[in-house]
């Protein structure tokens, strides 16, 4: 089993996550842009997101300022440069636009044949990051990514509209008073249990 930043969810999951799930995390909006799903990667895997409608620099602003713990081992940010966004972060790989769908497989891939441990990567609000008519590529996209991720550890993608054609969980979240919950500054485990957060597995 993974453990997550989350004891609450590592209870309800008896322990964790297991290893080689497939899980969507379902927002009714990007409000959050992934922010309870960062904390539900492991503790002690190699943690890999994928970012295709925000910046690394800004999202991890945002984690710090609202205190949700996290770690990240590895960003593909496919987000920045084609926003012309510059930062510098040594654990970044910059991919020149979204729809290159091929490198950010092809950089994946080489990341996972340098690691050792197993692997949770977290795809974020990926159904905002393409035009409708890149979509069928994108759903390709996602099948590697996944296949080539529960070898080796947990796949997740987060977002409003599941087009994983197999996963293990869904993690429906119900935000309320989402304003009122950021700003105060809780930390995650409060966070989980305002949203009042709902477990289907399917």
């Amino acid at each position: 089993m993974i453990s997550t930043h989350i004891e609450e969810l590592d209870y309800i999951m008896d322990g964790g996550i297991k290893e080689g799930s497939s899980i969507f995390v379902k927002f009714p909006s990007t409000t959050y842009d992934g922010f309870i799903s960062m904390s539900m990667m492991g503790r002690d895997t190699f943690n890999v997101i994928v970012l295709f409608r925000e910046s690394w620099n800004s999202l991890e602003n945002k984690l710090k300022r609202t205190r949700v713990p996290y770690r990240v081992d590895l960003i593909i940010d496919a987000f920045s440069r084609s926003n012309r966004i510059s930062y510098e972060d040594d654990r970044v790989i910059f991919i020149d636009s979204p729809s290159l769908l091929n490198d950010i497989s092809y950089e994946y891939n080489s990341a996972l044949n340098r690691i050792n441990k197993s692997v949770f990567l977290n795809i974020l609000t990926s159904d905002s990051g393409l035009e409708k008519n890149e979509m069928n590529s994108f759903v390709k996209f996602i099948e590697v990514m996944q296949t080539r991720t529960i070898n080796r550890g947990v796949f997740m993608m987060c977002g409003e509209t599941d087009l994983l054609r197999n996963r293990d969980l869904v993690f429906e979240i119900s935000i309320k008073n989402d304003e009122h919950i950021m700003r105060s500054k809780q930390i995650v485990s409060e966070i989980f249990f305002k949203t009042e957060p709902v477990f289907k597995i399917l």
